[in-house]
């Protein structure tokens, strides 16, 4: 591990330890992930996405470039078996 990523990783666990993230405007709401997001590159590339995000980005991507409509409804298929498994 990178000395900045140690770094970072101390002030992160301090923060988490004093209650610092705490009551945090948006805490617990769902994040829109925008394609071409600096920080949703890095978490996809650090395998850190679940894999429904993953798969929502790529039904949007064959959405906005007119993709096959069968790859399509698979995805949504299994994005809806994904969340229907993450809410039960």
């Amino acid at each position: 591990m990178e000395i900045f990523e140690f770094l970072a990783e101390q002030a992160i666990n301090k923060a988490l330890e004093e209650g610092q993230f705490k009551n945090l405007k948006g805490s617990g709401e769902i994040i829109d992930f925008k394609q071409g997001d600096v920080m949703t590159e890095y978490l996809a590339k650090s395998g850190a996405l679940p894999k429904e995000v993953m798969l929502m980005k790529k039904l949007s991507d064959l959405k906005e470039n007119n993709g096959s409509r069968k790859v399509i409804r698979e995805l949504e298929l299994e994005i809806n078996i994904l969340k229907e498994k993450r809410l039960s």
